[in-house]
């Protein structure tokens, strides 16, 4: 193969979107809810921050249930808001909980400029419908052509072996070595490599993923 310089080594560029595209604010959310719940905001910060652990694992447990689309968007609040010991009706429930995204406009731009020379953008991404109505709010459709919600898989990108990557690369119509994956979490990172696509553990480190893409060829 010729120097990255001279040839673009990839077609396809996928994005996660939580601390990615999406900065994840918990703790605007946790400030939101001690508004209208029994436990105090710092207690509210701890079980925000602490994402997927053993210990606060019933709550984590709803949101996996959430985002993995086993229950309804109904059915969760009811959960959180026993779990939660809130006092507040659905559609405020629902108001608040979207308040966990925020946009990174560096992505925006990033995402523009690959599509500019003809790379396909796509999303892989572990959220519920909530989530997914609201990125819709703030992003347009047209800037991707593919995307895989774990809520309307069943799966999330940690889940069978990486079976989500496996759909990502025939969805593509690519061999993996063309595409190109971004992710926060290691273990989501792992289990794209093992598919064999070409991937970027994100630090909150744009620039560091910029020069990435510099060097398989993509123009930035």
């Amino acid at each position: 193969m010729k120097d990255a310089g001279n040839e673009r080594m990839i077609d396809f560029v996928y994005f996660d979107l939580g601390q990615v595209i999406i900065p994840v604010l918990r703790d605007s959310v946790a400030v939101a809810l001690s508004r209208v719940s029994d436990l105090s905001l710092g207690r509210l910060k701890k079980i925000m921050r602490h994402g997927y652990t053993d210990k606060y694992r019933s709550f984590w447990d709803s949101v996996k249930a959430f985002d993995r689309g086993q229950i309804y968007p109904y059915e969760f609040y009811g959960q959180v808001k026993r779990r939660l010991r809130l006092t507040v009706g659905f559609k405020k429930f629902i108001k608040i909980w979207q308040m966990m995204l925020g946009l990174d406009d560096r992505f925006v731009r990033l995402i523009k400029a690959l599509r500019a020379q003809g790379i396909r953008t796509g999303i892989i991404s572990d959220l519920c419908i909530v989530h997914h109505d609201r990125f819709w709010q703030m992003m347009s459709r047209e800037q991707f052509d593919i995307t895989l919600f774990s809520f309307e898989y069943g799966v999330m990108k940690s889940d069978g072996d990486g079976v989500i990557f496996e759909r990502a690369i025939q969805a593509a119509n690519l061999p993996p070595s063309r595409v190109f994956f971004i992710d926060d979490r290691y273990v989501n990172v792992l289990a794209a490599v093992m598919c064999k696509l070409r991937v970027h553990y994100y630090e909150n480190d744009f620039e560091v993923l910029e020069d990435h893409l510099r060097s398989l060829g993509v123009k930035i």
